[in-house]
């Protein structure tokens, strides 16, 4: 039987999805200077942590009373069919639209998934290898917590010490950490900050967050961390990154069920946005930068941020659009934004 979808969850990741369009509108229309906007820096410093936490809090359906193999490649091939084959579609469709058909082009498309639609590719190997984790657990009767805890740890050390940078592996062991977060607030409530008792610890961890974000960078830390000798850097980047989502997710999680719980029309439209966001997540990657370089070129002297906000609203009414009339075809809709049921 089909699971009721969650009001709450599906707005929330409308909201992710439009900070998703803004900071690509935002990239888009700086270019590099982008990393040193803070707009931008906020954004990116919990958006996409957010959106995957989500996808494992969305995953916990109570302890599994069984797990077999036939089950796990049943789940595999249902999240395939809704996440490889638009992930591959897409990158088809780059590759042919970039018109560098080498073989080191095609390659690079192949190894190294974030140049392209990594979030899909990502969160497919996320599900399928925390799927198999509880599968183990299960089979050698042993509290799935450790096996994914063990597997979380195993990720990260692997990233930190090896710097695997091949097929998004650097991103599928760093989010892997708030899939299992995600998860794990779903199958523990008692973790969440009970917005009505803990009011002053929510404004603790709202002004945590804002100074964490406020010095946070694509590829750096802020100058108040110290560099620690015999610790790699990456290690220091990685934790504070994490550490600067983790504050951000654990304010979401415990005031998005109280506040996008309801049928409100604004936070119905944010819904049916969290609904169609993998395909408006594709679409806008794709048509973005033709819509800056349009916008740049027809009004050279619009400000900065009017080109932003242009770019942004531009980008989500097309995308929605092309979103829209793909849905109108089941093929085009399963090909395209893996709309399989």
């Amino acid at each position: 039987m089909t699971q009721p979808r969650l009001i709450w969850a599906d707005s929330l990741k409308g909201w992710l999805m439009l900070l998703v369009i803004l900071g690509h509108a935002i990239q888009g229309t700086l270019g590099y200077e982008c990393n040193s906007n803070h707009v931008f820096n906020f954004i990116y410093s919990f958006h996409m942590p957010a959106f995957i936490a989500v996808s494992g809090w969305l995953l916990f359906r109570g302890d599994l009373s069984s797990y077999t193999k036939k089950e796990y490649l049943k789940s595999c091939k249902r999240r395939s069919l809704q996440l490889l084959v638009p992930y591959f579609v897409w990158i088809i469709i780059t590759f042919i639209r970039k018109g560098d058909y080498t073989l080191q082009a095609a390659t690079d498309f192949l190894l190294y998934p974030d140049h392209s639609f990594w979030f899909l590719w990502v969160l497919f190997w996320i599900f399928a290898i925390f799927r198999l984790a509880q599968l183990v657990a299960f089979n050698l009767k042993i509290n799935e917590i450790w096996i994914i805890l063990c597997t979380c740890l195993l990720l990260l050390g692997l990233m930190v010490t090896m710097e695997i940078r091949i097929l998004g592996f650097q991103f599928l062991s760093y989010y892997f950490l708030f899939y299992t977060v995600g998860y794990f607030l779903h199958k523990f409530k008692a973790f969440k900050l009970k917005v009505k008792w803990n009011r002053i610890t929510l404004v603790i961890f709202f002004f945590l967050w804002i100074w964490l974000a406020w010095g946070w960078t694509m590829h750096g830390l802020p100058s108040w961390i110290p560099a620690i000798p015999y610790l790699p850097s990456s290690l220091l980047q990685y934790a504070y990154r994490g550490f600067t989502a983790l504050v951000a997710i654990l304010i979401i999680n415990s005031i998005a069920p109280k506040i996008l719980n309801n049928t409100h029309p604004l936070n119905n439209i944010l819904c049916h946005l969290g609904i169609v966001s993998l395909g408006l997540y594709v679409v806008h990657l794709s048509i973005m930068d033709y819509i800056v370089d349009g916008i740049q070129t027809a009004m050279p002297s619009l400000s900065t941020w009017a080109c932003i906000f242009l770019a942004f609203i531009m980008a989500l009414t097309i995308s929605y659009f092309i979103v829209w009339l793909l849905n109108k075809n089941k093929y085009t809709a399963i090909i395209f934004i893996g709309k399989y049921h």
